[in-house]
């Protein structure tokens, strides 16, 4: 920004970019932490210290110890780690999708299970 735009406008556009980055990081990792402790509360009852801001503290600094050591690594292992990560969410909407689904008529999401069948009926009205 500051070659584009001169190092007066651009440096203080580059500070606002990287607290606006920042911002954004924490509050990935809180909500991180927030869903993988309702989750740990609903699924076994589990909880660190008190089920509260404490245990989204200890699991908020597990998690940024481990995400600050893969970005020591370099941006090879994070492309790694990100690929891998993506293969694993494919392949769980494959598997959820084609196994799980006991019910085919039983609606899922917004258009259900068929979405093609949804939007034929909308197009060809009679």
């Amino acid at each position: 920004m500051s070659r584009i735009l001169g190092p007066e406008w651009g440096g203080s556009i580059g500070i606002l970019f990287a607290l606006a980055n920042a911002i954004n990081g924490s509050l990935n990792v809180v909500g991180f932490c927030q869903t993988l402790q309702d989750t740990m509360k609903n699924y076994g009852g589990y909880t660190i210290v008190d089920g509260g801001d404490n245990d989204t503290r200890i699991l908020g600094t597990i998690l940024m110890i481990i995400v600050w050591g893969l970005c020591g690594l370099g941006a090879k292992y994070e492309m790694l780690v990100h690929l891998t990560v993506s293969i694993g969410y494919a392949y769980k909407m494959l598997i959820t999708r084609s196994i799980f689904i006991v019910d085919p008529t039983r609606t899922c999401g917004y258009f259900g299970s068929g979405f093609g069948q949804f939007f034929r009926r909308q197009l060809y009205r009679s």
